[in-house]
C-alpha cells in the first residue's frame, strides 16, 4: 500500500491547487453553451416516456451549462464549504472542474465514457462530476461502504475506463484483472502504489487546455446503481 501524502491541497490563498493552473481569467470565459441569436422564446421539446414536456424560454442544454450560469451570476459566492474551514468559491471549483476535465481527455476519456467515484462526502467529489460532465462522460457515483464484488459489478457493468478511489478504500477495489475496461485509478490522499494509478495533484499536472465537448440534452449523464 502507499504511504499517506497529502496528494492535492487546495489553498487559493499561497497558490496550490486550482489557482496555480487557471484556464479561465474571467467570468466572460466561460461557454455557456448557447447558441448566438437564439430566441428565448423559441419552443423546446423533450420526451419522457409518452410524456412530451414543452418550455418556451431558453434553458441550460447540460449540468455544466447550468453551473456555469451559477459561476456567472457571481464566481466569489461560496459553492463548497467543509470541515473545519474548507471554502471554495464557484469560480475556484469552475477552474478546478475544468483543469480536471483537461487532465482526464489527457488519460483518453472523451464523450460517452464512464468515470466512476469511490469516495465518501469530500470536495473532490463535487469537482470531478463536474469535470466529467464538461468532458462530456458518464459519471458512475459508487457508495463507499458497497462490498468488493459489488463494485467489481458495477465498474464491469457500467464499462467505467477510470475510477477517483479514496486511499483509504483501495483495498475494497477487485483485482484489475476482472475490471480489464477499467485503465486508470485516480487516487486521493495517498501516492499511487501500483501501474495504472495517479495522484488527484498529478491529473492537474496533466491537464490542458480543451474547448467544452458538445453536449446536448438527450446525452446520458449519469448512471446509477440502486440497492434495489
Amino acid at each position: 500500500s502507499g504511504e499517506d501524502v497529502d496528494a492535492f491541497a487546495f489553498d487559493p490563498a499561497d497558490g496550490n491547487g486550482p489557482g496555480s493552473k487557471s484556464f479561465f481569467s474571467t467570468t466572460d470565459d466561460f461557454d455557456t453553451g448557447t447558441a448566438e441569436g437564439e430566441d428565448a422564446e423559441v419552443r423546446h421539446e423533450l420526451l419522457f416516456g409518452d410524456r412530451v414536456v414543452r418550455c418556451f424560454r431558453r434553458r441550460p442544454r447540460s449540468l455544466w451549462d447550468l453551473f456555469i450560469e451559477s459561476v456567472h451570476r457571481d464566481p466569489q459566492a461560496d459553492a463548497l464549504l467543509w470541515d473545519p474551514n474548507g471554502r471554495m468559491s464557484y469560480g475556484e471549483l469552475a477552474n478546478l472542474a475544468d483543469v480536471l476535465s483537461g487532465g482526464l481527455r489527457t488519460l483518453g476519456i472523451s464523450k460517452g465514457d464512464r468515470v466512476a467515484a469511490l469516495t465518501t462526502n469530500r470536495f473532490e467529489y463535487v469537482a470531478l462530476a463536474l469535470a466529467v460532465w464538461r468532458t462530456g462522460a458518464i459519471y458512475v457515483p459508487l457508495d463507499s461502504r458497497l462490498r468488493t464484488n459489488e463494485i467489481r459489478h458495477i465498474l464491469s457493468h457500467s464499462g467505467a475506463r477510470a475510477l477517483l478511489c479514496q486511499g483509504d478504500l483501495i483495498e475494497s477495489l477487485p483485482s484489475r484483472s476482472l475490471v480489464p475496461e477499467l485503465e486508470n485509478i485516480i487516487v486521493l490522499d495517498r501516492a499511487p502504489a501500483a501501474a495504472g494509478q495517479l495522484s488527484l495533484a498529478q491529473l492537474v499536472d496533466a491537464g490542458r487546455e480543451y474547448g467544452p465537448s458538445e453536449i446536448h440534452e438527450e446525452d446520458t449523464a449519469a448512471i446509477l446503481y440502486t440497492s434495489g
